[in-house]
């Protein structure tokens, strides 16, 4: 088809360029584009459609996943951080029991001393960069699916690049800036990513989404531009489709059944374990209260007695 296109310019512009009557072949170009116009309009409606499922599948598994690293991994960490605060507090009071019994201490400042220590380091030895972020919480979004160029192959050279970026700043980022549309804030968002991460089949993909629908000119000067643009998209339209196909089959093979089917399900499921790490971090917490009143206490001189000293 696309060399057919291709003939059909030429013959055209030879006619034009040298005077011979061309109304024929004008109507001969015209019935046959007029018949391949709607197919390739329902390509578009094709491509259009696969686009929309790969956003929605790349937000759904951003969704499942800053679920995840919020409620899960960044919870998970701080347990950590948590249980080792308490493991440390716990071994530094069996120390100064062991210091008391051996005599260690010649007096209560001494362990005075030593406690506040132990109370200062349990401060700072755990208040660390990473510990920081995860109280501040997390940045989201942390996930964003969209791949780099390079995850997409090598489908144009150098120049069709440069063309699809300026076809995407002319047709795309007009028609879903704030300023100029009202496109929805997760579409816009999808959009600002594609051109981020420069994926310059998924940012063709959204100029042909943009792009007005075929249709035959109504001037004869504007018919060999319209052929080229006919001969491209004969072209680019199935590629496309099937790039954008072999994307979603697999984005869904990285995807679990129930991220794909329900991610609300999974969704619950996180937040379940979050609630069972949140009361296991303040289970924890509260063991660690005990432990500071114990070492307080110790200030205070009120310590266990030797079991030796007893006898």
């Amino acid at each position: 088809m696309e060399k057919k296109f291709s003939e059909m310019k030429k013959k055209y512009l030879e006619c034009r360029d040298t005077g011979s009557p061309f109304k024929d072949l004008e109507a001969e170009i015209s019935s046959y584009c007029r018949q391949v116009i709607p197919e390739m309009n329902q390509e578009k409606k094709k491509i259009v459609a696969l686009l929309e499922e790969y956003r929605t599948l790349c937000e759904r598994m951003a969704d499942v996943e800053n679920l995840f690293l919020s409620h899960v991994v960044v919870s998970g960490n701080l347990l950590k951080m948590t249980i080792e605060k308490r493991e440390f507090l716990e071994k530094e009071y069996e120390r100064i029991l062991e210091n008391y019994k051996w005599g260690v201490y010649s007096s209560l400042e001494k362990i005075e001393k030593d406690v506040q220590q132990i109370l200062h380091r349990a401060e700072t030895l755990f208040v660390t960069e990473e510990r920081e972020k995860i109280e501040a919480g997390p940045g989201l979004p942390f996930v964003t699916p969209v791949e780099y160029e390079k995850e997409s192959g090598d489908l144009f050279d150098e120049t069709r690049k440069k063309e699809i970026l300026n076809e995407f700043k002319k047709t795309v980022i007009p028609s879903v800036h704030a300023d100029t549309s009202d496109t929805p804030f997760d579409v816009f968002s999808f959009v600002l990513e594609v051109y981020k991460k420069r994926n310059h089949l998924l940012m063709l993909a959204l100029v042909i989404r943009y792009r007005d629908e075929l249709s035959w000119p109504s001037e004869s000067r504007a018919i060999p531009e319209f052929l080229e643009v006919i001969e491209r998209n004969s072209s680019e339209y199935p590629l496309v489709s099937m790039a954008l196909t072999d994307k979603i089959d697999r984005m869904r093979q990285k995807m679990s059944t129930k991220e794909v089917e329900s991610s609300e399900v999974v969704k619950d499921q996180l937040k379940q374990q979050n609630k069972e790490i949140s009361k296991a971090i303040n289970e924890e917490a509260e063991r660690i209260l005990v432990l500071m009143k114990k070492l307080d206490d110790l200030c205070e001189g009120n310590l266990p007695e030797d079991e030796d000293k007893k006898s």
